[in-house]
Parts: C-alpha cells; structure tokens; sequence
C-alpha cells in the first residue's frame, strides 16, 4: 500500500541530499535520455532547495525543448 504522501511531487530532497544519486532526464518530446550528477548541477543551480524544482529550467539536448521529466537513480554498484 502507498503512503499518501509517496510520490515525485513530495520529494523536497536537495541536491546536496543526492549524492549517492544520479539524475536521470528524459525528454517528452523526442525521448532523449541522459544522466546528470547532482554535484554538477549544485555547481551552476546551489544547493539549497528542493532539486525538483530545477526540471523547468532543463533543457533537451537534443531537440532544445524544455519539456522534460527527471527522476533521481541509485548509483550502480561495481
């Protein structure tokens, strides 16, 4: 059973809480896929914050659409 508060829209997670992470961003639009580091991004966005709400501000790189949805991974293990 789900909690009622499990869902993307309650993950308020920074990015400095994502370093055991991997940013997966899939595009909507033409389904481009890549992977980003949260350190990266906590270089060019900050720390603070919850990191879903720099999804608008993504971009594809393939297409340039910002329509975009991401989801945070688990590093794989070696």
């Amino acid at each position: 059973m789900r909690d009622h508060n499990d869902g993307a829209q309650y993950d308020h997670r920074s990015l400095a809480d994502l370093t055991w992470c991997r940013i997966r961003v899939v595009c909507l639009v033409c389904r481009h896929h890549t992977y980003l580091q949260p350190t990266e991004l906590a270089k060019r966005y900050g720390t603070k914050g919850a990191w879903r709400l720099l999804i608008p501000k993504l971009r594809c790189t393939n297409c340039g659409l910002k329509k975009v949805e991401a989801s945070a991974e688990r590093l794989p293990r070696n």
